[in-house]
C-alpha cells in the first residue's frame, strides 16, 4: 500500500473527528460541471454538482467536465470565466488542480463525418489547447480507472503523439518525403499510412484525425507534420 501525504492527512482527520465524538466527513470532494447526471463510481471520493459551486475552487481536489457546449469549450480554452463551468476550469488550472473532460462530453465529435472540416478543426483546436494546459480527455471508464488507481488494460502506456515543426522536418533531409494527407483519417487508414510514411505523416490544413486513428499513430510512434500551406 502506498502511503501518500494525502492519505495520512485523511487518516489523521478521521482519528481527530472520532476522538471528538463526531462522525468523520466524507472523503475529498471533486466538482462535476456541465450537463448530465453521470457520477464517477470511485470509492473514497465525494462529488458536488456545479449548482453548488460559488466561485471558490479550494474545497475541491479536481474538476470533471461531464458535457460541455461549443461555447463553453471555447471559453475554457481561452481562459474566460463567463460560465460556472469555465470559471471552475480556469481556477482549477490556476490552482494546479487536475481537470478532466469526458470523451462522451464533447458533442461536436458525434458530427465528425458530416461537419465542415475547418469548423471541426477549430473546435478540436480548443481541445488541443486545453490538453496543452494539462486538461485530459478521457472516457468514463478510463477516468474511473485513473481515479481508482487501477492500471489501464492491455500493454504499457503508449507514447504521446509527436508534433514536428516544419523547420525540423526540412532540416532532417529525409531521403523520401511522404505525400500530404487530407480529409478524415480513420484508424484503418492510419494503419495503412503507418507502413509507408517513413515514420512521419504529413497532414494538410483541415485534416481530421479520429480518436482511434490517434491511438494507432501513438502505438506506431508516427510523428505528425502539419503542412499549413496545403489546404484540404
Amino acid at each position: 500500500m502506498n502511503v501518500t501525504p494525502e492519505l495520512l492527512e485523511e487518516v489523521t482527520r478521521q482519528v481527530l473527528a472520532a476522538l471528538a465524538g463526531q462522525m468523520p466527513a466524507a472523503g475529498p470532494a471533486g466538482l462535476l460541471v456541465g450537463t448530465g447526471e453521470w457520477i464517477p463510481a470511485v470509492s473514497g471520493l465525494r462529488w458536488e454538482e456545479e449548482a453548488g459551486y460559488q466561485g471558490d475552487i479550494s474545497p475541491y481536489t479536481m474538476v470533471v467536465c461531464r458535457q460541455v457546449s461549443s461555447a463553453q469549450l471555447c471559453d475554457m480554452a481561452l481562459g474566460r470565466d463567463s460560465t460556472p463551468a469555465a470559471c471552475a476550469v480556469s481556477k482549477a488550472l490556476l490552482a494546479g488542480k487536475p481537470v478532466y473532460i469526458l470523451e462522451e462530453g464533447l458533442p461536436h465529435r458525434a458530427n465528425q463525418v458530416t461537419a465542415n472540416p475547418r469548423y471541426y478543426a477549430m473546435l478540436e483546436g480548443y481541445v488541443t489547447q486545453l490538453a496543452q494546459f494539462g486538461v485530459r480527455v478521457l472516457s468514463r471508464a478510463e477516468l474511473e480507472r485513473l481515479l481508482s488507481g487501477q492500471p489501464a488494460p492491455g500493454n504499457a502506456p503508449s507514447a504521446p503523439l509527436v508534433l514536428m515543426p516544419v523547420e525540423a522536418h526540412e532540416s532532417a533531409a529525409e531521403p523520401k518525403e511522404s505525400p500530404v494527407f487530407c480529409g478524415v483519417l480513420t484508424a484503418d487508414e492510419a494503419r495503412r499510412l503507418a507502413k509507408t510514411c517513413g515514420g512521419t505523416l504529413r497532414l494538410g490544413s483541415g485534416a481530421i484525425l479520429t480518436p482511434l486513428a490517434k491511438d494507432v499513430l501513438r502505438e506506431k510512434r508516427i510523428a505528425l507534420l502539419f503542412e499549413e500551406e496545403v489546404l484540404c
